[in-house]
């Protein structure tokens, strides 16, 4: 089996790493800045700007250290993480305002009746209810244990609890044959009527909807440098995505100035509290519980989303226990290469190396699904008819000419096909990392 290893990810990794933090320095610059970072601890970890004056003052007799140093220091590895977990106090708490957002009543009232569209998705080993409206276009996705009648109603009671509470009411829920069996129980506990596919077909509005939330969450993988996260990751970041789609005006919606979720929440999307941190960073977070002893006053954690609450906070994963947690305040930090370790041991010990999506068949998807969706006509994926030859037959040579290009290039053998596979990855990573990756 060939070693895995994306070259799009390793060029392009957007996330803060101290590796790629090291690109653009010499390795004389690199130890000059380990120097540093060690002497300020040598010297009693003082403030970033009084060590510099220091050295700047020539306050030290016969001291290597340059105020250069100090700065590349900073800017490879960051903040300390020795001096956040030590002089990080609590942060005050803020205070709780309501900051709702005033909908027109006539938005509210000519849509009062909402008609509901529903399906899974599955994402590595993470399950999800997805649901989108024909009207508002709010989006949400809801991560459940399984696809079992009881985690499937709760999952849908959560979503109706939402609309409810913004003053809209289901009356209709569109979806597959895959939810036959709680039509009963929604219609006898909530009144709504269920209106499924024929078998063997798709509900489109909502297979639309899990084609754009998959790319966005192809797009959030593409900036991370793990290889893959575990089941509580992938979970967080379905929902989220969800979320973040809600974020901006729907095109086709009730509205072109509210988005879905001021709509829905009725709440203002605060920039301060939504752009603190990208999904996946490595973080200090500080907030917990604090006493005078000698504990560290930060977590090493990953930053997972916003809390929802009105005082403000964030949820992240802990490293340490793999729980999320709520914590006031965090400090971005450049990711280390025991964290990616981390993060990806704990993916490898679920069983899984990459990103995949499958059916509920448990199949998995090709890459590019939005080509086709199985189930869904052309008009309604949104296809130019234009687009489609009816008029093309197959040739019989068609699938060898593909594959030997006829006959200009000789096939490669396996033999070939490893060499140039280990030049790929040479070419890519320094001496040690490529041997790590083809002894695997």
């Amino acid at each position: 089996e060939q070693p895995h290893f994306n070259l799009y990810q390793t060029l392009n990794e957007p996330l803060e790493t101290v590796k790629k933090n090291m690109e653009g320095f010499t390795k004389r610059q690199v130890k000059a800045a380990e120097e540093a970072r060690s002497a300020m601890h040598k010297f009693g970890a003082p403030d970033l700007a009084t060590f510099k004056m220091s050295i700047r003052s020539g306050l030290f007799k016969n001291c290597p250290i340059t105020e250069e140093a100090i700065k590349h220091a900073e800017q490879i590895f960051g903040r300390d993480i020795s001096i956040l977990k030590g002089k990080s106090t609590r942060p005050k708490s803020q205070k709780t305002t309501n900051d709702w957002v005033a909908i027109p009543p006539e938005l509210i009232a000519n849509n009062t009746r909402i008609t509901l569209c529903i399906d899974f998705a599955h994402v590595n080993n993470a399950n999800f209810l997805n649901s989108i409206d024909t009207a508002i276009k709010f989006r949400a996705s809801t991560a459940i244990p399984t696809t079992s009648v009881n985690h499937m109603f709760n999952a849908l009671d959560a979503v109706l609890r939402k609309y409810n509470k913004a003053g809209f009411t289901v009356d209709v829920i569109r979806c597959d044959q895959a939810f036959v069996p709680i039509f009963d129980e929604i219609k006898d506990e909530m009144g709504i009527t269920m209106d499924p596919t024929n078998a063997g077909d798709h509900e489109p509005t909502i297979e639309r909807h899990n084609r754009v939330w998959k790319e966005r969450i192809r797009v959030a993988h593409a900036r991370l440098p793990y290889r893959a996260i575990p089941r509580i990751m992938t979970e967080q970041l379905g929902e989220r995505r969800a979320e973040q789609m809600n974020f901006f005006p729907a095109k086709n919606g009730i509205s072109v100035h509210f988005s879905p979720y001021q709509i829905v929440e009725h709440k203002h999307i605060d920039y301060n509290k939504e752009g603190v941190a990208e999904f996946g960073a490595y973080i200090q977070a500080s907030g917990g519980d604090t006493n005078n002893t000698m504990a560290p006053r930060t977590i090493d954690a990953v930053y997972i989303r916003p809390s929802k609450n009105l005082t403000g906070g964030h949820i992240v994963l802990d490293l340490q226990t793999k729980r999320l947690k709520t914590r006031q305040k965090v400090v971005v930090v450049p990711i280390t290469t025991l964290v990616i370790e981390k993060v990806e041991q704990w993916a490898a010990d679920e069983g899984v190396h990459t990103l995949k999506f499958f059916n509920r068949k448990g199949i998995t998807e090709p890459f590019m699904d939005a080509d086709q969706i199985e189930g869904v006509d052309e008009y309604h994926q949104g296809y130019a008819t234009e687009a489609f030859d009816y008029d093309y037959v197959l040739d019989d040579m068609d699938d060898y000419n593909d594959e030997n290009l006829d006959n200009r290039y000789d096939d490669i053998d396996d033999d070939e096909e490893d060499d140039l596979m280990e030049d790929a990855i040479e070419n890519v990573y320094d001496e040690f990392e490529a041997q790590t990756y083809l002894d695997r």
